[in-house]
């Protein structure tokens, strides 16, 4: 095994017009058996759902817009 380790560098914080533009979601602590239909569906509650993208235990949920993404966040 050839690990090559180093130190992170810090990320900037997005600025807020950035962050105005995000309409999309991560979610994680996902059991297995959760699927990205299942996620687009609970998410589609507050708004038009894009996709999802599920990854393991954490998955994106992508919105059409804005505003739907926000309210998704108190999911």
């Amino acid at each position: 095994l050839d690990l090559v380790v180093d130190w992170a560098e810090q990320q900037e914080e997005p600025d807020e017009e950035t962050m105005a533009k995000v309409k999309v979601l991560y979610v994680r602590n996902l059991k297995e058996a959760v699927s990205e239909a299942q996620l687009k569906e609970m998410f589609a509650t507050h708004g038009e759902v894009d996709h999802v993208k599920k990854i393991k235990d954490y998955a994106f949920v992508h919105f059409v817009e804005r505003e739907p993404a926000i309210k998704g966040e108190g999911v």
